[in-house]
């Protein structure tokens, strides 16, 4: 062969070398990349799994959380239906306390002392079975 066409061949060898070593270089780099990309990947699905696990314990504390709120609703509303019927019932026992004491009031009190005493004895027994009768206990 000649001086020319084996400078050629040497020069395309070392042309077609260069360009497998660059080639070889991409093609690390490139997996080296992949393999960053899939750490990546399987990085982010380990923090969605978690990210899900965290969501599930959420939604569970809500729903425990609403459970008590219905709990607590159904008591307060029990609460203020027993607080309107105790206003009601005191209410009422005001008005029937009104009425005795304006009965006293007007009543003639016995002029003599003993008879005087016997009708507050009276009128205070009077009181304390008309307060038991209404007493809800």
């Amino acid at each position: 062969m000649s001086r020319p066409i084996l400078s050629a061949a040497l020069a395309t060898i070392l042309i077609l070398t260069l360009g497998l070593v660059l080639q070889r270089c991409r093609i690390e780099t490139l997996q080296t990349e992949r393999r960053d990309c899939l750490a990546r990947v399987e990085s982010l699905q380990r923090g969605a799994g978690a990210a899900d696990v965290e969501l599930a314990e959420h939604r569970i504390a809500l729903a425990e959380q609403s459970a008590q709120v219905a709990v607590l609703s159904a008591e307060s509303s029990a609460l203020r239906s027993r607080a309107a019927a105790a206003e009601a019932g005191a209410r009422e026992v005001q008005v029937v306390y009104r009425d005795r004491v304006r009965e006293v009031l007007i009543a003639p009190v016995p002029t003599q002392c003993e008879e005087a005493a016997r009708w507050g004895a009276d009128q205070a027994r009077q009181a304390v079975q008309l307060w038991r009768a209404r007493s809800p206990h």
